[in-house]
């Protein structure tokens, strides 16, 4: 499958909830299994997408689209097209660093599974699938919507050398 942009989210998930501001809890369930569906063969072709459908996750259902790419052999790295050296992994091995393909896509996982949460459920997130398919490239950041690792890596960069960046690293790693 060709990675996933954000006009196949909204042509695939979205476009049938244009109606109306409020989701059901079905709608809700509903639009993040399609989205999972989407990645569970594929990826997020940018980093814009990864943004993207972040509001459309609870930490839950984050946690189910990494199993879902596990389960397929495909690193849980949403942004990632790599598979894993040695196939599927189980769902107990799945939030170690075996369901990766390297260890800097295991820390940028964890950094937006340190920014997710449960509450409230995607159906209480009045509007946030409400999108005008012509307003992709000037999409504003989301209430929900995460910070990637990788963004946090390049202002670290500019403010730091090397060095120092090793140790923030570190230390990050320290924290889960």
């Amino acid at each position: 499958m060709n990675a996933v942009t954000v006009k196949d989210v909204y042509e695939n998930a979205l476009l049938p909830h244009q109606l109306h501001a409020q989701l059901s809890e079905r709608e809700g369930q509903l639009l993040t299994n399609e989205i999972t569906a989407l990645l569970s063969d594929s990826y997020c072709i940018d980093d814009t997408t990864l943004k993207f459908i972040s509001p459309f996750y609870t930490l839950s259902d984050y946690k189910t689209l990494n199993l879902v790419r596990n389960s397929r052999g495909r690193c849980a790295y949403p942004l990632c097209d790599k598979f894993l050296n040695g196939g599927s992994v189980t769902a107990e091995f799945s939030g170690s660093m075996l369901g990766f393909c390297s260890g800097l896509h295991y820390d940028c996982n964890n950094y937006i599974l340190n920014q997710l949460s449960d509450d409230p459920p995607i159906y209480l997130r009045e509007r946030i699938h409400m999108v005008s398919r012509f307003d992709f490239a000037n999409m504003r950041k989301q209430t929900y919507q995460v910070e990637l690792f990788e963004d946090y890596l390049k202002k670290k960069a500019t403010e730091y050398d090397m060095d120092t960046i090793n140790i923030e690293l570190d230390k990050f790693r320290m924290s889960y």
